[in-house]
């Protein structure tokens, strides 16, 4: 099986995350994300890069905001 799962199968499916919690990933620019006719599609590289960063870290050279930048614990 292809890093992250099947090519075209649901990304909640593929990392094992609630639908709150995809959305999360996206609002937080933790998961790269792209609107196409008002539906919010996520490419399959998206998703192996999002695997191979771990979880958590957004990609390199993203700006967060500080309201939803990640608390450093």
């Amino acid at each position: 099986m292809p890093l992250g799962g099947k090519p075209r199968e649901p990304v909640r499916t593929r990392l094992e995350v609630g639908r709150t919690k995809a959305y999360d990933l996206i609002r937080t620019h933790r998961l790269l994300s792209l609107r196409v006719d008002g539906c919010r599609r996520i490419p399959d590289d998206a998703v192996r890069d999002f695997i191979r960063r771990g979880i958590g870290r957004p990609p390199d050279g993203a700006v967060l905001c500080p309201s939803v930048a990640p608390s450093a614990d």
